[in-house]
């Protein structure tokens, strides 16, 4: 590679595309060949923040190049930082771009989703672990329709997301996924159910419509399992996974009063399954929803 200086003398065939960034009117594929010309120092020195931008304007605007190219930036540059690897990998591999196709059959994403780490709290590393866990088994991250999947295909893949989301949650045992079209006893908008004595999870037929509603649901569940292994609060493992979740005696002892709210979705045990639930689907939102 040559110098990264003056000796790279600038290309003046570069300028109508500068122009054209500049002015905000290039196309991704503009903002692409100016990263491209920048990674090859091709009349451009090669600058990471700025082929970084280039490569952030493309991919916004939907070039598949430049969503491949970002994410693989991104990855490359530290772990922290995978979740916009994935990110961007998810919304080139929806349009089928080659790079990010051989990215995610040769790179060990799953081993590095296990091991994510940040310097935030332990709980937010699990739930955006939940997170990109849970597009990596549900949809390949982008390379299956979860519409056009069979109703069977769906159960075995959200079986397959409990097993890899129990030891992240520090679960012990394993959780059997059922389903029923009617939850039996329970009103019409339930949509399911947490069965501790079984170590099941049941989950109403047609909530396997709702992509986002069935993440949601299943880690309100999950929320559950999360409480019942807290449930006897003052035994080792209990204490355990309180300091991991942040959870106090007392609001452990809370959650016993749920027979005082029969029906109720805001009393304590309902509300702190809540916690984890939505707090998975707003990391999921933020990385692997809908772009407007």
């Amino acid at each position: 590679m040559k110098e990264n200086d003056m000796s790279i003398i600038f290309d003046v065939g570069q300028r109508p595309l500068i122009n054209k960034a500049g002015s905000g009117t290039a196309t991704g594929q503009e903002h692409g060949q100016l990263a491209r010309a920048m990674m090859q120092q091709e009349g451009l020195i090669f600058q990471r923040q700025a082929v970084r931008m280039q490569l952030q304007r493309g991919a916004w605007t939907g070039d598949p190049w430049c969503m491949g190219q970002l994410a693989r930036s991104y990855y490359d540059q530290g772990r922290e930082l995978l979740p916009h690897a994935l990110c961007w990998w998810r919304r080139a591999a929806v349009v089928s771009d080659r790079g990010a196709l051989e990215d995610l059959q040769r790179l060990p994403i799953e081993a590095d989703i296990l091991q994510y780490r940040s310097d935030s709290s332990e709980f937010a590393d699990m739930v955006l672990r939940c997170a990109m866990l849970t597009e990596w088994v549900l949809t390949d991250l982008g390379r299956t329709s979860w519409s056009a999947l069979s109703f069977a295909s769906r159960l075995e893949r959200l079986q397959r997301l409990f097993d890899k989301v129990v030891p992240v949650l520090h679960l012990n045992g394993s959780i059997q996924l059922q389903h029923q079209n009617v939850l039996p006893g329970q009103r019409p908008d339930v949509g399911g159910l947490a069965r501790w004595q079984q170590r099941a999870i049941l989950i109403r037929d047609s909530i396997f419509d709702g992509y986002s509603n069935l993440i949601r649901l299943s880690f309100h569940e999950l929320g559950h399992f999360v409480q019942f292994s807290m449930w006897d609060p003052d035994t080792a493992s209990s204490r355990a996974q309180q300091q991991r979740f942040g959870v106090t005696r007392d609001r452990v002892l809370s959650w016993r009063q749920k027979a005082e709210y029969p029906a109720s979705l805001s009393s304590p045990i309902e509300a702190d399954a809540d916690t984890l639930a939505y707090n998975v689907l707003m990391a999921w939102t933020a990385f692997f929803g809908r772009f407007r």
